[in-house]
């Protein structure tokens, strides 16, 4: 197995860069040969962010594109299978994608209870925010 970083992930995405774009596009061509690859979902979280703070794509799209590269069966990531649910939480609550995982996470581990001064949290019915 290889890990994927976001800077290819990126070229591959945005098409904008002459000499590395073509290089992601042939990467991706051997994932989709059956390479596998991991992606860290630090570097998801970091994909997600460049998006939107640097490029200003809106969440739908980013949501989109990343789930597009996420679910390929050859890409491996930690708790792939909230990834729909976290895009769907960053794109409806319009809360951080960090915030999206959590909440996806704390779903799946059965867990309705965090410390946050995040009031971003009390959005959820389900979740009781704690703090102190």
């Amino acid at each position: 197995m290889i890990f994927l970083d976001a800077n290819v992930v990126l070229r591959f995405l945005l098409i904008d860069d002459p000499l590395l774009s073509p290089k992601a596009k042939d990467i991706f061509e051997k994932i989709d040969g059956g390479e596998k690859v991991f992606i860290p979902s630090v570097i998801i979280a970091e994909l997600v962010y460049v998006l939107l703070k640097v490029y200003k794509f809106p969440r739908v799209e980013i949501s989109q594109k990343l789930l597009q590269v996420i679910l390929k069966e050859n890409i491996l990531t930690e708790n792939k299978t909230i990834y729909k649910g976290v895009f769907k939480i960053f794109v409806s609550k319009n809360i951080d994608f960090e915030d999206a995982y959590m909440v996806s996470l704390m779903g799946k581990k059965k867990v309705s209870e965090l410390y946050s001064f995040d009031k971003d949290f009390d959005k959820f019915t389900d979740i009781k925010r704690l703090t102190g």
